[in-house]
């Protein structure tokens, strides 16, 4: 009898410790689905934007022939593929809530986060390197150094823009939450802009990292740098997904 009653305590405890908790996760899934309303516009941005650098991306490594511009359109092509479902993810959260979901769907935008971040870290980033070790092992020549390095400007700028409004959404909904752009980064409860504000400021550190390479290629004559440029890409790649992840699980 005496064993029962302690049960019965343990039991009234964790419902009291249950019932304080329910306020603040009703709290957080309202503040996530506010993210998800103003995400859409970041995330739109960056689907238009990475989808024309991917197709002048691709047209540029089958003329060049560049390693590390391979592995840009392999990460522009893994940034669209993520975003396209993050699109659906803030569509699955703009539900309202239902008696299957009685506090609605937000979290749908952590787990399409999720998702992303995955298949940017084994696709993107893992495609990336194997390419550039592919080419360190098989070196080949890279043609029209100009037009590899004409197309990774446009690239540059269109990269830029689409950062920028991720990173303008991502101020204003730091401010809304009474957080440094800083601390809305690492703790924030929004993994839409945070996730697409990181992609696309890795995308524009891809672009200059292709560049260089690139361009230290035509210079030396030696296409190590270009296979190197094409591993460090993908590296950049597997760490910034790995924080999304981190963030999101």
């Amino acid at each position: 009898e005496h064993l029962a009653e302690r049960r019965r305590r343990h039991l009234r405890r964790i419902q009291r410790v249950r019932h304080a908790q329910w306020p603040r996760l009703l709290r957080l899934r309202g503040r996530s689905h506010g993210a998800a309303a103003t995400g859409q516009h970041a995330v739109t941005a960056a689907v238009v934007g990475n989808s024309v650098v991917l197709a002048a991306k691709l047209g540029a490594w089958g003329y060049t022939g560049s390693s590390a511009m391979l592995s840009e359109a392999i990460h522009s092509g893994a940034d669209v593929m993520n975003q396209c479902l993050l699109v659906y993810g803030l569509t699955a959260a703009s539900r309202s809530a239902d008696e299957s979901h009685p506090y609605g769907y937000g979290f749908e935008t952590y787990v399409w986060s999720m998702i992303s971040a995955v298949g940017s870290f084994f696709l993107g980033a893992g495609a990336s390197v194997y390419h550039g070790v592919h080419s360190l092992m098989h070196p080949g020549a890279i043609e029209s150094t100009p037009l590899a390095l004409g197309v990774l400007g446009v690239a540059g700028i269109l990269e830029g823009y689409t950062a920028w409004v991720a990173w303008t959404e991502v101020n204003r909904e730091a401010k809304k939450a009474g957080l440094t752009s800083t601390q809305y980064i690492l703790e924030g409860p929004d993994p839409i802009n945070v996730g697409v504000f990181l992609e696309d400021v890795l995308a524009v550190g891809g672009v200059g990292t292709a560049a260089v390479c690139i361009g230290l290629t035509a210079l030396t004559g030696d296409p190590t740098y270009d296979a190197a440029g094409s591993i460090a890409i993908g590296t950049l790649m597997g760490g910034v997904s790995a924080f999304i992840i981190a963030k999101n699980r």
